[in-house]
């Protein structure tokens, strides 16, 4: 757990049936975990991943995902990729105000 996660007071994991990653396989890891969510998650999923695992780990399994996924757009589309971006900038952007 991270300390933005603690400051929050946020104790979900996303292996919580909830969010729908992992339900078929109790064991994943957590890189894999990270980047279903990425892929497939919205806003929210996205900032629980940051809150559990910080926004640097977040932001190297996006840059895995982008440099493996290439410019295949069947798993990932442009305009994923712009608003993933742009909810990790937003993301580093709560963070550091939430800090202050």
């Amino acid at each position: 757990m991270t300390d933005a996660a603690e400051l929050f007071g946020i104790g979900d994991s996303l292996r919580d049936p909830k969010w729908g990653l992992c339900w078929s396989n109790s064991g994943i890891s957590d890189e894999v975990l990270v980047r279903k969510a990425l892929i497939s998650g919205g806003f929210t999923v996205i900032l629980m991943a940051c809150l559990e695992f910080g926004l640097d780990y977040v932001r190297t399994q996006w840059e895995v995902v982008d440099q493996h996924v290439g410019d295949n757009s069947e798993l990932i589309s442009i305009r994923t990729r712009s608003l993933v971006n742009e909810i990790l900038d937003n993301i580093a952007e709560g963070f550091c105000k939430a800090r202050s």
